[in-house]
C-alpha cells in the first residue's frame, strides 16, 4: 500500500490493481521504500528501509504500522524521529508462530503537514512437514515486496542446516514450496530450513528458522538384471545384472525364493559389481530351477523392491531304452531381455565337448537313435531376439545299458529335516543299470500311494532325496521307493519307511503333554525314542529323556518361574537298534510341535514408596509386552499414573508429587503370546 498525501495542493488519484496512490502536481514528499523484513532466530523480526530526502528540512519521524494479518487492521507499533535511520527491530514479533505484515509512514512539516507512507511487506514464516516418506516438505508464504528497480529478485534461495552450525545453500526456486529428499542421512537427524530472498539493493529477506527430525528412507532404483544362468559343471546359478543409475547404490541383495518364502541369501557389495555366482544350497539348480530377484541397496541400507523374478533354467532327461531316444524337458526362461528367440540343446558323447544338436520354441527335445553304452549329457541355452543374451541349463544325463535288475533297494530311512522337509536316504545296488527311482508317498499304510518324483540313478550306493511337500505337523507319512528301468518299468520296491508324528499339548498346571507315534519300518527295528525340549527356539542339546520302543508319549513340567517367552517345541528322535541286514544303525526325527504357555501375572496388594517396596510393578509370565498397559486412579476416579512398559513400577507419585497415602485403583490390559487379551482390576495400598 502507498499512500502519498499532500494538502492544500491539486491532486490526481490513481487506482493500480487494488492499491491506490494519491500524486500531486508538486511538492510532494517521497516514502521510505521497505526493502526487507528478516526474521531472527528468537522470531524478533528486523526491518529495513531506504530511507528518503526530506525536501523542506521538516521531518517529524517514521511511523512503523503492523498486523497479523495482511488485510489488517494495522496499528501503531513504534516510531523512529531520526531521518538517517534504517532499520528497526520488533522485539516481540515472535515470527517463528505467525507472519508480520508492516508498512512505514513518514511525516513532514512541509506544504501543508504532508506525510507519505511505503508499502506493504511481510516476514516469512516456514513451515516443514516430516510426512515419514524420506523427504522435508517445506512451505511458506510470499512477503509481498516492495517495488524498487523491478523489486525483489524471483528466487527464493533454500537453505538447510546439516550438520548443526553449518548452513548450506541446497536449491532455489521461484515458488513457495519445495520438497528435499534427504539422502544419505541415515539415522534420525535434526534438520533446519531458512528460506532468503535477496532485494535489487542487495538487502536479504530471511525467513523464520524451522525443522524436524529426518533420516533417508529413500530405496535407490531398482536394478535391471542381465541373465541366470546354471554352470554346467557345478550344478550353480550365477546371475548377472546392470549398474545400478543410483549414485548412492552400496551394495546389491539376491534374493532366493526357497521353501515359499523370499529370502535373502547374498549381499554383493560396490556398484560395479554386477555379476554373482553362489556355491551355497539356495544357488544350487541341478536339481530343480532357483528363481531369483535382486535388489539395490543404498549407504543407509534401504532396499530397492525387487519387481521381476528370474529363473534357472532346469533341464530334466529320459531314456526311452525301447525307443532308443532321450526326452529332454525344461521350463520357460523368464524376463529375458528382448524375448525368447529359440532354445538351442547340445550334446556331450562320453564326457567329449558340448555340441550344438537342434533348437525349438518349445519346451522339449527328442534326441533320437542313440547308442548303446553312450552316456549323453545334454545342456539347454535360451538366447533373446537379438542373439546377444544367454541363458544356460544345468547338466542332465541319460544311459543306455542292458544290464540285469538290482538284487536290493531298501530305504534307509525317512526322517524331517526342517519343517515340512522330509529327506530320505536310500540304499542301492549300483552294480547293475537302472534308470532312475520313483518316490512314493501316501498318509495311509495301505494307500494309495502318489508319486512325488523321479529322481535319476546314481553312482554313489546311499542316494537322498528331500521332499519339500510335506505338511509333515499335521499327517502321518508313509514313504516307499521303486527302480524302474528304460521302459519305465518298476524293477523292485524298498521296505516303507513310516514317520514319526508328535503331538505336543499344554496342561494348566504348567506341564505339557508329548506324545508320538510309532517309526517303521527299519530291518533292525527301533531301539529307543529319545524326547528334545526348545524354549523360545533355543534347543538342548541333551534330551529330556531316552525311552525305549514302545514309549509313546511324556509329560514335561516346566519350571513355573522360569524367564521365557512361553513358546516350547518337542521332537523326538528314534534309533534302530542292532540287526540290520546293512549293518546300518540308521536316526529319524520327528517335526517339532510347539506349545504356546498360558500368560499369568502377579499383582502386589500394597507398596511403600519409602521402605522396602518402594514401586508397584506387576510381575507378568508369557505375555507381549507390546500390548501392555497399566493406569493408577485415586479414591476420585482420576488418573494419577500410566505406563505401558511392564519393567517400569509406580513410585506412588503424580506429576512429580508424593500422592497420599491410600487405596488406590489399577487397571491392566495385557495379552497373552496365545493372542488372547485380558485385563486385571483391583486395589493396591499406598503406604507411607
Amino acid at each position: 500500500m502507498v499512500i502519498t498525501r499532500i494538502y492544500k495542493l491539486p491532486f490526481i488519484i490513481i487506482l493500480l490493481g487494488g492499491f491506490f496512490s494519491v500524486h500531486f502536481a508538486s511538492g510532494q514528499s517521497k516514502a521510505p521504500l521497505l526493502e526487507c523484513v528478516s526474521v531472527n532466530p528468537g522470531g524478533s523480526t528486523v526491518l529495513n528501509w531506504d530511507t528518503p530526502l526530506d525536501p523542506c528540512n521538516s521531518f517529524h519521524g517514521y511511523y512503523i504500522y503492523a498486523s497479523k494479518s495482511k488485510g489488517g487492521p494495522y496499528t501503531l507499533l513504534d516510531s523512529v524521529l531520526v531521518l538517517a535511520q534504517s532499520t528497526y527491530t520488533h522485539l516481540t514479533a515472535n515470527a517463528s508462530i505467525n507472519p508480520w505484515y508492516y508498512y512505514i509512514i513518514s511525516k513532514y512539516d512541509c506544504f501543508g503537514n504532508a506525510f507519505a507512507a511505503a508499502d506493504t511487506l511481510a516476514s516469512m514464516k516456514l513451515d516443514v512437514i516430516n510426512n515419514n516418506s524420506g523427504a522435508a516438505q517445506i512451505s511458506w508464504n510470499r512477503p509481498y515486496t516492495s517495488i524498487k528497480s523491478g523489486g525483489a529478485l524471483p528466487y527464493y534461495l533454500i537453505y538447510r542446516e546439516y550438520p548443526t552450525g553449518i548452513w548450506t545453500l541446497i536449491d532455489s526456486t521461484q515458488a513457495n514450496f519445495y520438497k528435499d529428499t534427504i539422502v544419505s542421512i541415515c539415522s534420525n537427524t535434526q534438520l533446519n530450513y531458512q528460506i532468503k530472498n535477496r532485494d535489487t539493493s542487495g538487502c536479504m529477506l530471511a525467513s523464520s528458522i524451522f525443522g524436524g527430525i529426518f533420516k533417508d528412507v529413500t530405496p535407490p532404483a531398482i536394478p535391471i538384471v542381465d541373465t541366470v544362468s546354471v554352470n554346467p559343471l557345478s550344478g550353480y546359478a550365477g546371475i548377472g545384472w546392470n549398474i545400478n543409475p543410483s549414485s548412492d547404490t552400496k551394495a546389491y541383495v539376491i534374493y532366493s525364493f526357497m521353501n515359499g518364502i523370499w529370502t535373502p541369501t547374498d549381499t554383493i557389495s560396490g556398484r560395479y559389481n554386477t555379476y554373482y555366482s553362489g556355491n551355497t544350497p539356495p544357488y544350487l539348480a541341478a536339481a530343480g530351477s532357483k528363481i531369483f530377484k535382486v535388489a539395490a541397496m543404498d549407504s543407509c541400507g534401504n532396499i530397492s523392491p525387487a519387481i521381476l523374478l528370474y529363473n534357472t533354467l532346469f533341464l530334466a532327461s529320459s531314456f526311452d531304452v525301447c525307443s532308443r531316444t532321450a526326452k529332454l524337458t525344461w521350463n520357460n526362461y523368464k524376463n529375458l531381455a528382448g524375448g525368447i528367440s529359440t532354445y538351442m540343446v547340445y550334446c556331450s558323447e562320453n564326457g567329449g565337448p558340448f555340441k550344438a544338436i537342434g533348437s525349438t520354441k518349445g519346451n522339449t527335445f527328442l534326441h533320437t537313435s542313440l547308442k548303446t553304452g553312450v552316456a549323453y549329457c545334454y545342456i539347454v541355452r535360451a538366447w533373446n531376439n537379438g542373439l546377444n543374451k544367454t541363458s544356460t541349463s544345468n547338466a542332465s544325463c541319460v544311459f543306455n545299458s542292458g544290464m540285469p535288475p538290482p538284487s536290493f533297494l531298501y530305504l534307509k530311512t525317512a526322517s524331517v529335516v526342517a519343517h515340512n522337509e522330509v529327506q530320505l536316504e536310500i540304499f542301492t545296488d549300483t552294480s547293475v543299470y537302472v534308470s532312475g527311482y520313483r518316490i512314493r508317498r501316501s498318509d495311509n499304510p495301505a494307500g494309495p500311494f502318489t508319486e512325488l518324483a523321479e529322481i535319476p540313478a546314481s553312482k554313489t550306493p546311499l542316494i537322498e532325496f528331500t521332499d519339500k511337500t510335506a505338511i509333515t505337523n499335521k499327517t502321518e507319512y508313509y514313504y516307499y521307493v521303486s527302480a524302474y528301468d528304460n521302459c519305465g518299468y518298476n524293477l523292485i520296491t524298498s521296505n516303507a519307511g513310516h514317520l514319526i508324528k508328535i503331538k505336543a499339548q499344554a496342561n494348566s498346571d504348567f506341564s505339557n503333554h508329548v506324545e508320538w507315534s510309532d517309526y517303521e519300518k527299519w530291518s533292525g527295528k527301533v531301539l529307543t525314542y529319545s524326547i528334545y525340549r526348545s524354549i523360545d527356539g533355543v534347543w538342548d542339546l541333551k534330551p529330556l529323556g531316552i525311552f525305549p520302543a514302545g514309549t509313546y508319549s511324556y509329560i514335561d513340567t516346566l519350571k513355573t518361574d522360569a524367564e521365557n517367552q512361553g513358546m516350547v517345541c518337542y521332537r523326538v528322535l528314534a534309533e534302530e537298534g542292532a540287526g540290520n541286514i546293512y549293518q546300518f544303525q540308521a536316526q529319524s526325527y520327528s517335526d517339532s510341535s510347539c506349545v504356546l504357555l498360558s500368560p499369568s501375572i502377579y499383582i502386589p496388594n500394597a507398596f511403600t514408596p519409602l521402605g522396602r517396596n518402594p514401586l508397584f510393578t506387576p510381575i507378568s509370565s508369557f505375555t507381549d509386552e507390546r500390548y501392555y498397559q497399566m493406569s493408577i486412579y485415586n479414591t476420585w476416579g482420576e488418573l494419577v499414573y500410566q505406563s505401558t512398559l511392564p519393567s517400569e513400577g509406580w513410585d506412588g507419585t503424580s506429576a512429580g508429587k508424593h500422592c497420599p497415602q491410600g487405596i488406590y485403583a489399577y487397571i491392566i490390559q495385557i495379552r497373552g503370546l496365545n493372542g488372547v487379551s485380558f485385563e486385571k482390576k483391583g486395589m493396591v495400598s499406598l503406604i507411607r
